[in-house]
């Protein structure tokens, strides 16, 4: 029973509510941003800012809002010391997105909201893996609802936005009839401040085996949670080339509540109990620099860091006793470079490439997140014509092989020792309007 609650705790506390090596992250929010390796938070000048850098929403005017969804197909292989292989299942996932912003004609205020799913699994391994005991299937769903206010303590004017966007796209001020949806664009100095909460719900469905026989017998937890944070954002453009960004989000503490099932068939057996399991969820700091050498290249490179060391030890509350859990977690970082280059008529296209380091040692690891070292490739195009932009983005990511040794064992004798890689594919579009 300890070593199932271990893998309870062990998939769960990689659904945080902030950045990190990438873990079950999911990082591609938005299509123009994913295009760029998600290098975004010292451009941030779309509704999506919400997310990456809500002190950017002070650049857009009037009411804009953007949908986006996001699919993601992936899959992990796994060899195990003795030479035996699997796959998990091929996993397919399919999220939306939502943020609607607003800056009144006059005035240092922005508003905005954002509605979106920064976290989730889906994983199952094959009851003949050799570590069914240690995870045989997860599931996990996060909902973020951010509202945000952000203050442009000094900048220019929108007419010198509109200019400016306008010359970026390769026109002159006359030839376009109307606003743009979203502009992004040399203001004269300006600094943006940004605060707001965020309000997240989470479900998980985990399960594992509890003996070595496939078919015979699960362990499963099912629990949900609510919980509030915060975010702090910052924005700085010195000069018409560069320009600064940094966000911050607040550690919080998620207290799944659920029931644990324990079924065997030989010999036959059920029991039902109400669990639960609270810990911390780490602080995350995110910095960006965007250099525009000419008018229609932006090129930006970001740095975020996760403290996954707050992960020491976790309590688990349940009518039979157990000891708190010793995680002992990593902090780690994940880096990103992007470029876009705009063209005539409104249509630009994106570039970029992530880095990102595993954040759990080789004795908590679980195939339920086999988390490895990561690097990233994505591209996309988009544009902007009148009042309305659309954007596409692709991105392939590849965690590079990583051989775990010295594993937690389960009380059945097996382990999640052996070699694991992970592949993964997604596609992101989003529509925008202004009004």
């Amino acid at each position: 029973m300890k070593h199932s609650l271990r893998l309870i705790v062990a998939a769960c506390v990689s659904v945080p509510v902030s950045l990190m090596g990438h873990g079950i992250l999911l990082v591609d929010q938005d299509p123009f941003a994913t295009a760029r390796g998600n290098a975004f938070a010292a451009t941030a000048d779309r509704p999506s800012a919400i997310l990456f850098n809500p002190a950017g929403i002070t650049q857009l005017s009037g009411h804009q809002v953007q949908f986006g969804g996001y699919a993601i197909t992936y899959h992990s292989t796994f060899r195990s010391p003795g030479g035996a292989q699997a796959n998990s299942r091929q996993a397919f996932e399919a999220l939306p997105q939502f943020y609607y912003t607003y800056r009144p004609e006059r005035g240092p205020l922005a508003f905005g909201v954002g509605l979106y799913s920064p976290f989730g699994l889906s994983m199952k391994w094959p009851e003949t893996t050799g570590f069914r005991s240690v995870a045989l299937d997860g599931r996990v769903e996060y909902l973020t609802l951010s509202p945000v206010v952000a203050w442009q303590i000094f900048g220019g004017s929108s007419r010198r936005e509109e200019a400016h966007a306008n010359a970026e796209r390769g026109m002159r001020n006359t030839e376009l009839k109307s606003e743009p949806p979203h502009v992004g664009c040399y203001q004269g100095p300006s600094l943006s401040i940004a605060f707001g909460p965020t309000f997240n719900y989470a479900k998980t469905d985990l399960r594992q085996g509890l003996s070595a026989v496939p078919g015979n017998d699960f362990f499963r937890f099912k629990g949900d949670d609510t919980d509030v944070g915060y975010t702090a954002a910052l924005r700085w453009q010195p000069l018409a080339e560069h320009a600064f960004g940094v966000t911050y989000r607040s550690a919080t503490t998620l207290n799944y509540h659920g029931r644990t099932e324990t079924v065997s068939v030989a010999p036959a057996f059920a029991l039902t109990q109400a669990a639960s399991a609270r810990f911390p969820f780490p602080q995350t700091l995110g910095m960006g620099w965007s250099w525009r050498p000419a008018p229609e290249w932006n090129l930006e490179f970001n740095a975020n860091w996760t403290d996954w060391s707050v992960l020491k030890t976790v309590p688990i509350a349940q009518a039979t006793p157990v000891p708190p859990l010793a995680l002992n977690w990593e902090s780690s970082w994940h880096f990103c470079w992007g470029a876009t280059r705009q063209f005539e008529k409104g249509w630009h296209a994106s570039a970029g490439y992530i880095y990102s380091q595993n954040s759990v040692p080789s004795v908590n690891f679980t195939p339920l997140v086999p988390d490895t070292d990561r690097h990233a490739w994505s591209m996309g195009f988009g544009r902007q014509w009148g009042a309305w932009s659309a954007d596409a983005g692709y991105q392939f990511t590849w965690g590079t092989p990583r051989v775990v040794s010295g594993s937690a064992p389960s009380p059945a004798g097996q382990s999640a020792d052996g070699r694991y890689e992970f592949f993964a594919h997604a596609f992101t579009v989003s529509v925008g309007r202004k009004f």
